[in-house]
């Protein structure tokens, strides 16, 4: 692994995650992660170190478990409050519903603000994902812990990243919601709007209720 590496550096001069995961004959990123617990630590047995802060890189598999944690909680609370059966789907951060897609947890970290009087902004990577609501998990200021949360609509026009801030919110028509609480009550809203919830039972049809009252005699006699 080091060695091929190592080649590609010579190479390219350079090394990032993009130039591993794009570069044939490397592992994934993750891999070198998952081998030397981080990807600074695979750089540094190589005698390269990266001008970017590779701190995002070395918390992807601790962010790729929150995903699926939160996935997770919603599936059990889809399950016990509308009956539904819900499946985790796209490497466990994306929960479909009868074959479709509901939707999709995303990390979004905190970009660096130019200055005190530019507004915060978050980038999260989309993945191949196109269809069903994006739930965003938006971090603080050290990308460390989760700040809030932002559903979007599924119809967002397509890209490998979505771009937030307090200003594109009401341009893509997104929920700012506080807490996971707060996120589960947006996603059952939309849920009951679009009649994705399970059927409840309905009131018998005017010719269900005729069959089952008995019938007026008629007020003429036989002659």
């Amino acid at each position: 692994m080091l060695m091929r590496l190592r080649v590609v550096l010579r190479r390219r001069g350079k090394l990032n995650s993009n130039i591993i995961n794009t570069t044939l004959g490397l592992n994934h990123v993750s891999s070198y992660v998952k081998h030397f617990g981080s990807l600074r630590g695979a750089y540094s047995l190589i005698g390269y170190v990266s001008p970017r802060d590779c701190d995002w890189l070395d918390t992807w598999d601790h962010w790729a478990h929150e995903q699926t944690r939160h996935a997770n909680e919603l599936a059990e609370v889809l399950r016990a409050d509308l009956g539904l059966e819900p499946e985790l789907a796209q490497g466990n951060i994306a929960l479909d519903v009868g074959g479709a897609r509901l939707v999709s947890f995303l990390i979004a970290r905190q970009l660096a603000t130019r200055g005190p009087d530019h507004a915060p902004q978050w980038k999260a990577y989309r993945r191949q994902i196109s269809s069903g609501l994006l739930a965003v998990m938006r971090l603080d200021a050290t990308n460390k812990v989760v700040e809030d949360y932002v559903l979007l609509p599924p119809k967002l026009r397509a890209g490998r990243y979505v771009w937030l801030s307090s200003g594109s919110l009401a341009r893509h028509r997104g929920v700012l919601c506080p807490e996971m609480s707060d996120l589960i009550k947006a996603i059952k809203a939309r849920l009951a709007a679009s009649n994705h919830a399970a059927p409840t039972m309905s009131a018998p049809s005017n010719k269900q209720a005729e069959r089952g009252r008995p019938k007026a005699r008629s007020g003429r006699g036989r002659h």
